[in-house]
């Protein structure tokens, strides 16, 4: 008995590591896979059906973890994932016979499918992470309970087995919790910056070797603050920082399934633009600059002034290596910065010709920015 309540532990804390180690993160795959949530649906319900045939079984009733199991799918992996899982668990239920035990677990893996997907549009709105899996655990919960005194004679036989089932799943519970929490800030740490939130050099590094693999258009653009080290200067680094903020949510502000963003150096910024036509990445980039060029911000001396930005958009040739493309990107954000800021250039395609390596946007002529007061 003993041994199979390990094994089911040590089953779901394994699919929960392998979930959040393999899982990529990158902003790069925001658009949905309509394949995904099978695929994570299938691998629920293979690891449900592992822990049915490691369960403790009580006058037909089974006991495993298979409900905190469900309670994490829902919480972590989706509505569509976490049925698709419990679908495969329900009619793997049946190879230990087809009696009145299998139809109430069909019974009741409808009404956990059910109440889980309604509760999902409830509980993110008033509950944070922990809460919400404990309410999910605790449906389910309720529905081994109804089985044991559905199939079960011996009242004190069944406050024994309800108070180590419930006792064990919530202990796990916390367990599990405690690693998804510590997996996530983890990553959060390695992939995002702390002062923007947004994505940092590391993840952007790892992005450019998946842009490699990519089959689809894809354009870079290098964004700097201009004059931003005379702010520092001038300022001190708490207005700094309030320029880095303001400029990031403008960013997450454009964010979008084509659009990633990244804070890659001080006040140096990058998008990489996917699934678009060059002619479509130039014009979001100069709608972006054209909305920027709005922005304000007000001195500590109580004065306002306007942010202005220096661009540099390269588009990703075919079997370009997205290093090169990087570096096009670059060079053309040197063009705008030495050709009097607050402008767009676009790199151009042919990186052995010095002379064409950068030309400005022809459709739109930018004033240089106004100097630091």
């Amino acid at each position: 008995m003993l041994g199979n309540f390990l094994i089911n532990a040590g089953i779901l804390l394994l699919s929960i590591y392998f979930y959040f180690k393999f899982t990529n993160p990158t902003p790069l795959y925001r658009r949905r896979d309509r394949w995904l949530p099978m695929l994570y649906g299938l691998a629920i319900g293979f690891v449900g059906i592992i822990m049915l045939n490691f369960s403790i079984v009580i006058e037909g009733v089974r006991f495993d973890f298979r409900g905190m199991l469900l309670a994490i799918a829902f919480k972590y992996m989706g509505r569509k994932a976490a049925l698709i899982g419990l679908l495969i668990m329900t009619i793997g239920r049946f190879q230990f016979g087809i009696n009145s035990i299998s139809f109430t677990n069909l019974m009741i893996a409808l009404y956990i499918g059910a109440s889980s997907s309604l509760m999902l549009y409830y509980l993110p709105k008033r509950f944070n992470d922990f809460t919400q899996l404990v309410v999910l655990l605790c449906n389910n919960l309720m529905t081994t309970t109804f089985a044991l005194f559905l199939f079960m004679t011996n009242i004190t036989h069944i406050v024994n087995i309800l108070a180590l089932h419930w006792l064990s799943n919530f202990v796990f519970l916390l367990f599990s919790y405690l690693i998804v929490k510590d997996f996530k800030d983890m990553m959060t740490h390695i992939n995002y910056d702390c002062l923007t939130s947004l994505n940092n050099r590391h993840r952007f590094q790892k992005d450019l070797y998946l842009i490699n693999e990519m089959t689809r258009n894809v354009s870079l653009a290098l964004i700097d603050i201009d004059h931003f080290k005379s702010y520092n200067d001038h300022y001190g680094h708490d207005f700094g920082d309030r320029v880095l903020q303001k400029f990031s949510e403008r960013l997450i502000a454009e964010e979008n399934r084509h659009v990633s963003v990244y804070r890659v150096g001080g006040e140096e910024f990058a998008l990489v633009i996917t699934g678009l036509t060059a002619k479509k990445s130039e014009q979001f980039v100069r709608d972006f600059h054209s909305r920027f060029q709005l922005t304000t911000l007000e001195l500590p001396n109580g004065q306002t002034i306007q942010l202005t930005i220096s661009i540099g958009l390269a588009h990703r040739q075919k079997e370009e290596q997205a290093l090169d493309t990087y570096r096009r990107t670059d060079e053309a954000l040197y063009y705008s910065k030495e050709n009097g800021r607050n402008r767009i250039t676009v790199a151009a395609n042919d990186t052995m010709n010095p002379q064409s390596k950068t030309e400005p946007v022809k459709q739109v002529a930018f004033s240089h920015d106004q100097p630091l007061s």
